[in-house]
């Protein structure tokens, strides 16, 4: 028989403390769930038959990401009572404390890491939690731009032109683009403006697929999610010292 897959099943809220400012705090729990290969198969197969949708290409890894609901759902040791972080928060701070904690929501599974304490409540303010998200987000970049162009749109003519200096940009502060030269003895004719209408999409499409998007999915990473719980026991320990 196979053994249960061990994860960690990270839930969070969010609480308001009025003495102290209105200071918006998280709060964070992991904790272990066991879940069957087998009922990870059937759970699978009744989706397939459900949604039409074949399931079973999806690793486990995958459909946790994709689906952490389903797999709460049929893990084998997790009770309601163990992710009350309400009741957990005033047997941390005490039951007349005055802040208001909100509803608990799965945030997403990671793979089970000993390093993590499980079952240990943690609470942040929003500025702390901010300031970590904000130190894994990536930024526009000219160089990583033309690695993008060069991959997405080697043919271009557009490209050609930025590569070999024709025509140079700059990042504004508004994370736009702007053109900063334009070596006009290479158009006799004059520039066509189709070709600035051009780069400016080719601006857009790397800010949504290589910024926005890696950055919105920081918060469903596994791998930056483990680092965060990680960050938070290196917080709460420093404060112990």
């Amino acid at each position: 028989m196979s053994q249960n897959i061990k994860l960690i099943a990270v839930f969070q809220t969010s609480s308001v403390a009025p003495a102290i400012n209105d200071t918006v705090h998280r709060c964070y729990l992991p904790l272990l769930i066991e879940v069957s290969p087998s009922k990870f198969e059937a759970e699978r197969a009744k989706m397939t038959e459900e949604y039409g949708f074949d399931y079973s290409s999806l690793s486990f890894d995958e459909f946790c990401a994709d689906y952490p609901n389903n797999v709460i759902a049929i893990c084998e040791n997790l009770r309601v009572q163990d992710v009350d972080i309400n009741q957990k928060h005033n047997e941390l701070f005490g039951e007349h404390n005055t802040t208001i904690s909100y509803s608990t929501e799965l945030k997403q599974l990671i793979p089970y890491d000993e390093n993590i304490h499980v079952g240990v409540l943690h609470k942040l303010t929003q500025e702390q939690v901010s300031d970590f998200y904000s130190s894994k987000k990536v930024h526009p970049c000219c160089a990583k731009f033309m690695e993008f162009l060069a991959q997405e749109y080697s043919d271009s003519s557009i490209t050609k032109y930025l590569a070999d200096g024709t025509i140079t940009f700059k990042i504004n502060s508004n994370s736009g683009i702007s053109i900063t030269h334009i070596d006009f003895s290479k158009f006799p004719e004059g520039i066509n403006p189709n070709m600035t209408a051009v780069l400016s999409n080719h601006w857009d499409t790397y800010l949504v697929n290589n910024i926005k998007s890696v950055n919105s999915n920081l918060y469903r990473d596994p791998a930056v999610l483990n680092e965060f719980l990680m960050h938070i026991q290196d917080i709460e320990s420093t404060n112990e010292s």
